[in-house]
């Protein structure tokens, strides 16, 4: 989401941690106006610290003032937080509030059904077009050349921007945010062949996209063949990602840059899948960590943390893994020995 440039509102060390809900240490009079990255924020930043390996950055960063989760001997102004990326987001809102705001409009130069039904608190720009019987809702933006279907349903305080194609009966909740250039609704890859030729497997089924849903630029969502591909409330998804036909995202999925489903996957509430991850395997679990690059070609219960290529437990793979490096180290010392 686009942000506008700070607010420049200077705000005090105190003000911060109440809207954090932060422990303060030092001068709660301290003047902060705006944040910044450890290495590049001044004297009237407050910065952050995500991780031990930062905190030697610190002591070297010019900030005023610093968010983190464990005590820093070496600086004076802290807002210690069990949860810094939340304060962190929190402060960054204080200081750029979110530039997205709707001035209902419709662009002259764009194309509207005269049976598509938009809420009159809704934004279309120009050369955007809109079909039969598709719904938008209040305080949605469509951004210019988005071209959406016939038949389909885009909720209140969505951001659709520029360059989307949304195909038809595509069916998109409340707060849903969707970057440039991605396709939902596409045909699913459906085939079967026929003396020795590739024939078409119609996919009659669509896309449902929960409330709270983001999703990344250049990511396609194919639609359903007999059943609806389906993306969960508040999920998030990267750019560069597949969801074939029938996938079923569950809801607080993360998915990562790069990764492709084969079709028909369930995938449980709150995975995190990590990027350049191949999935082709029915089902999921909850709760469950795909470690990036890896192949997963077999269900995953609950819980787990998989990694490798076939994936397997992360604790399996990096016993394999050291297993496959000493059997080398061997062989290499051995072989060097023969010179």
């Amino acid at each position: 989401m686009s942000l506008k440039k700070s607010t420049n509102n200077p705000t005090t060390l105190s003000q911060l941690a109440e809207l954090t809900g932060a422990q303060l240490l030092g001068d709660p009079a301290l003047i902060i106006h705006d944040i910044a990255a450890l290495n590049n924020a001044t004297a009237s930043d407050i910065t952050v610290v995500l991780g031990t390996h930062y905190r030697k950055e610190a002591s070297k960063s010019e900030a005023a003032a610093f968010i983190t989760d464990k005590q820093l001997p070496e600086v004076s102004a802290q807002l210690l937080t069990s949860d810094p990326r939340k304060a962190m987001a929190e402060i960054i809102l204080h200081f750029h509030p979110n530039q997205e705001i709707v001035h209902p409009s419709i662009h002259p130069q764009s194309a509207i059904h005269p049976h598509a039904k938009l809420h009159p608190h809704s934004q279309i720009d120009a050369f955007t077009v809109i079909n039969e019987n598709t719904h938008i809702g209040s305080n949605t933006h469509i951004h210019s050349h988005v071209s959406i279907g016939s038949d389909c349903k885009i909720g209140d305080n969505c951001i659709i921007y520029p360059q989307v194609t949304i195909y038809d009966k595509v069916s998109i909740g409340n707060n849903v945010i969707i970057h440039a250039n991605t396709v939902i609704g596409s045909d699913g890859f459906g085939f079967y062949q026929l003396n020795g030729e590739w024939q078409k497997i119609s996919q009659i089924k669509s896309v449902i996209i929960d409330d709270n849903v983001e999703i990344g630029s250049n990511t396609s969502i194919d639609r359903g063949c007999l059943i609806d591909t389906r993306i969960g409330k508040g999920s998030k998804i990267d750019n560069l990602v597949q969801i074939s036909h029938n996938t079923d995202i569950g809801p607080n999925a993360a998915i990562a840059a790069q990764v492709g489903f084969t079709g028909g996957t369930k995938v449980g509430d709150g995975v995190m899948i990590g990027g350049q991850v191949g999935i082709d395997t029915p089902e999921i679990g909850e709760k469950c960590i795909i470690a990036a690059k890896s192949g997963v070609t077999k269900n995953i219960k609950d819980q787990q943390m998989v990694s490798g290529f076939p994936a397997q437990p992360h604790q399996d793979e990096l016993s394999y893994q050291a297993y496959l490096r000493g059997q080398y180290r061997q062989y290499k010392r051995k072989k060097d020995s023969q010179k």
